[in-house]
């Protein structure tokens, strides 16, 4: 087994490119062998963040899956899968609700997050969506997300103010 790969079948290996990012090596039809940046994608990022990572060409073509980060026995390989993820899939926990202002077909949040002090803007007409796993996921006006892992995580103030807002 080569050192900083991942074997997927005899056409495909996951490796570590140059720059620290994951990369697919692979065999072109001329039969050289080419190694190119990979995308990595959760296909379940909320209930399986560890688990059925799509592994995609610079096309966005599924080139292979990995159905957990388990499989990888190299560690250097794993932990790069892990930091890729992490890095593409950040979403800031919200901690605590400060406010909640209704302003002009716009609902204004003031929260504490795992990444600090936030503010955004969601539409009146977007509720958090419920997770499977009781958690809440919140989309601002620019596509950011914030997440609540789960309610009982809140105080007593901060439920209060969402409340009214979950449908």
């Amino acid at each position: 087994m080569t050192k900083n790969t991942y074997t997927f079948n005899k056409k495909i290996q996951l490796i570590q490119c140059p720059d620290g990012k994951a990369g697919i090596r692979r065999k072109r039809k001329d039969g050289q062998q080419e190694d190119v940046h990979a995308r990595i994608v959760r296909c379940f990022p909320w209930q399986h963040q560890s688990r059925f990572i799509s592994i995609r060409d610079p096309k966005g073509k599924e080139v292979a899956l990995l159905e957990s980060l388990d499989q990888i026995d190299d560690a250097e390989i794993r932990n790069m899968l892990a930091m890729e993820m992490e890095a593409i899939n950040y979403v800031p926990q919200i901690l605590q609700i400060e406010s909640i202002h209704d302003e002009a077909q716009l609902y204004n949040w003031k929260v504490v997050t795992t990444a600090g002090k936030r503010q955004f803007f969601m539409r009146r007409n977007e509720s958090p969506r419920q997770l499977a796993n009781e958690g809440l996921l919140m989309k601002d006006i620019s596509g950011d997300r914030y997440f609540i892992k789960s309610l009982e995580d809140l105080d007593r103030e901060s439920k209060d103010k969402l409340w009214i807002y979950l449908d």
